[in-house]
């Protein structure tokens, strides 16, 4: 089972390196081999998003085509924003019990910037939310309900940390938050596309590679070259704030 194998990656304490495989958008199964032929063998494990941008296959049947082509171990992401909390319950489960070794649990992006804006959201529970009715299940064999869950799954719970988010007190009470729930790893923005997953010792302690560092490539800026970002991002005029103006003195 893949589960073991990933343990044992995480527990090895080293930097592990991962990499996003986004599902088509189609249901050709043939296309998800192809592009999961070209991954490297080097890598720990694939992330599998959850309809992060626009509307693609489902991430479960993404995770399971990755892991039968024998490139990586594949993690699936579990977006929030789309289900409440007995669809993220009956998807764990599922999960489980076809071998995907761990759950990246997200809040995700707002349905409006672009990936469906009529469409309505769950947003039941949260991703800090999320993982700890995970962990719940898998350590307790108890649901959200109090209901027995028997076998328990096997999954590890990871969370999301963005190192540029600001303001950076709050980001950094999210992520204790994440920590305080049961998360087993968190995963970090690389160089690029890769990702890196850190490992949460027993102990639960902040871990140390993420703590202030900015993601390459996405420098905090000024508001108004975020507002420029946003508003190419999203497709639409947005409304920038203006920059302020100087006024000259009336002489005296």
């Amino acid at each position: 089972m893949h589960v073991s194998d990933f343990a044992r990656a995480l527990d090895s304490g080293r930097l592990i390196v991962t990499a996003e495989f986004l599902p088509p958008r189609g249901s050709d199964p043939d296309a998800v081999a192809r592009s999961a032929a070209a991954l490297p063998e080097t890598l720990d494990a694939v992330i599998v998003p959850d309809n992060p941008y626009e509307i693609l296959s489902s991430a479960l049947s993404a995770a399971l085509l990755v892991q039968r082509t024998g490139r990586a171990r594949a993690v699936m992401t579990m977006t929030t924003r789309d289900r409440n909390r007995l669809a993220l319950m009956s998807e764990a489960l599922g999960a489980a019990a076809l071998g995907v070794p761990a759950i990246l649990c997200v809040t995700g992006n707002h349905q409006s910037l672009g990936i469906c804006p009529s469409a309505a959201s769950a947003n039941d529970l949260d991703s800090i939310q999320c993982v700890r009715m995970l962990k719940g299940m898998i350590l307790h064999g108890s649901g959200p309900d109090g209901s027995r869950i028997e076998p328990r799954p096997e999954l590890h719970v990871g969370a999301v940390v963005e190192p540029g988010l600001r303001p950076m007190e709050l980001n950094l009470l999210r992520m204790r938050k994440k920590i305080a729930a049961g998360a087993d790893f968190l995963e970090q923005f690389g160089h690029g596309r890769e990702r890196h997953l850190t490992a949460l010792p027993s102990r639960r302690r902040l871990p140390a590679g993420v703590r202030r560092s900015a993601p390459p490539g996405r420098p905090p800026g000024s508001p108004h070259r975020r507002a420029r970002c946003r508003r190419r991002r999203c497709g639409r005029r947005c409304a920038a704030p203006a920059p302020p103006r100087t006024r000259p003195r009336a002489p005296r």
